[in-house]
């Protein structure tokens, strides 16, 4: 199966609220002990993760703004916030093996998958 994925700068815009994307992102990973800020390393890669327009921050009286949440809860912002993490690009997710979907839930999943297998 062939796909083309067409990146979207995150400065410029953004997916619809509530949709999965492949979302590049960057920061530097934290010193270990012992270690100084200098052996601190840069990354850049490619998370699944979903776009809101307003997130409220759980356990805080805190509302985040345009920031996308991967699937353990970072909240990152676009590239140039000034945030730790930030994401660059995001892309939409490629259709599903023998669908015009991206995603599934519930009791579509298993018919889906076994059309897609067999």
């Amino acid at each position: 199966m062939d796909t083309t994925v067409t990146w979207i700068d995150a400065r410029t815009g953004n997916p619809p609220e509530g949709h999965p994307v492949l979302a590049a992102t960057t920061g530097r990973y934290p010193a270990r002990d012992g270690e100084t800020p200098s052996s601190q390393q840069d990354f850049w890669l490619v998370i699944p993760m979903h776009f809101e327009r307003t997130h409220r921050v759980e356990g805080a009286d805190q509302v985040v703004h345009d920031c996308y949440l991967d699937i353990d809860g970072v909240v990152r912002k676009p590239f140039g916030s000034g945030s730790a993490e930030e994401v660059t690009h995001w892309a939409a997710l490629p259709a599903l093996p023998g669908s015009s979907v991206t995603v599934l839930q519930g009791a579509a999943v298993a018919p889906a998958l076994a059309a897609g297998i067999a």
